[in-house]
């Protein structure tokens, strides 16, 4: 594919941009890291009035920071992605 080139003659206003393509993805990755924050609020709660023992928060807290390093995870990765799509689109 050496010497091939991709140019863009006019923008389709019907298709669709960037934020609207990548808002289903941020909205599951926004719930998927919400979901052990709430789980954590609510064990903290019941540590604090004893119907849970400490370990249980331990875990929840383990769980939400895992949850929130996964979407810093994606997220990097998404970006390294559109650089490498960049690239092979221009051919460099």
């Amino acid at each position: 594919m050496a010497g091939m080139t991709n140019t863009v003659s006019r923008v389709d206003d019907a298709s669709p941009n960037s934020s609207e393509i990548a808002s289903p993805w941020k909205i599951g990755s926004n719930r998927m890291t919400l979901a052990p924050i709430i789980a954590l609020e609510s064990v903290r709660n019941a540590v604090r009035v004893g119907q849970k023992p400490t370990v249980d928060l331990l875990d929840a807290e383990r769980e939400a920071l895992s949850a929130s390093s996964a979407q810093v995870a994606a997220r990097g990765e998404r970006v390294v992605d559109a650089y490498r799509l960049i690239a092979l689109l221009d051919g460099d």
